[in-house]
């Protein structure tokens, strides 16, 4: 089973790191924004999930169904601009998407904005990397 990677922080520093994985990514990779998902059956060993604390709960779904039908098959890298857990503790994020997307969580933040990190989950459920 492949690790799930959350990636959460500004664009730049997320698409950076996005950069030097790519190269470890089984392929084929594939990409989504997190505004208009599409969740393809075609084969797929990495998935790339742009902004996933925008997606609406109708695309959570999908998305859950998508993970379901391919367990194990593709490993999913998600972003997000902030910590998406406090939008699960609102209820406005599915926690069972969450815990699915959230093997590994990378807070990627310059050292600049060191207080951005302290935003994160009360529980420590994310963790930073800077």
């Amino acid at each position: 089973m492949r690790a799930n990677v959350l990636l959460i922080g500004p664009d730049a520093l997320v698409g950076d790191c996005l950069d030097r994985l790519l190269a470890s990514l089984a392929s084929p990779v594939r990409c989504c924004d997190g505004a208009a998902p599409h969740f393809t059956n075609a084969p797929i060993r990495s998935l790339i999930v742009w902004d996933v604390d925008r997606l609406d709960r109708a695309d959570q779904e999908r998305f859950i169904g998508w993970l379901n039908r391919h367990d194990g098959e593709a490993r999913v890298i998600a972003t997000s601009a902030e910590p998406v857990f406090p939008r699960v503790e609102r209820g406005e994020f599915s926690d069972a998407l969450y815990y699915r997307i959230n093997t590994v969580t990378l807070v990627l933040s310059d050292r600049r904005d060191a207080d951005w990190i302290g935003r994160g989950s009360a529980r420590g459920s994310e963790h930073s990397a800077a």
